[in-house]
């Protein structure tokens, strides 16, 4: 995408009243994230912005990198943290045993 149809989306669905400076603050932080990567357009002078990842491959990297930073890379200690001091619902419970399996 080229800056300007992303400011459209950051307005019109994001509901965002960025100025310029604001998304290429924004745009730069997800570089420095390895979220996206930015090419120099052929036609323009102007970037054009690519996701390095679909939205669930980064929701499973993050993931990944959260069990191992927060839960010492402890599927049980996740597991743990989420249940708290209560107990899993038998679905839950059934539909846990069916991903180990």
């Amino acid at each position: 995408m080229s800056f300007r149809e992303i400011m459209d989306v950051a307005t019109k669905e994001w509901k965002k009243d960025w100025k310029v400076q604001t998304l290429n603050t924004f745009l730069n932080g997800l570089q420095k994230m390895g979220m996206i990567r930015a090419e120099r357009s052929m036609t323009s002078s102007y970037n054009v912005y690519y996701p390095l990842y679909t939205k669930e491959q980064h929701i499973h990297k993050w993931t990944k990198e959260m069990v191992e930073v927060c839960y010492d890379n402890s599927f049980r200690r996740l597991v743990s943290a989420f249940i708290g001091d209560g107990k899993l619902s038998k679905e839950d419970a059934e539909e846990l045993k069916k991903l180990l399996d």
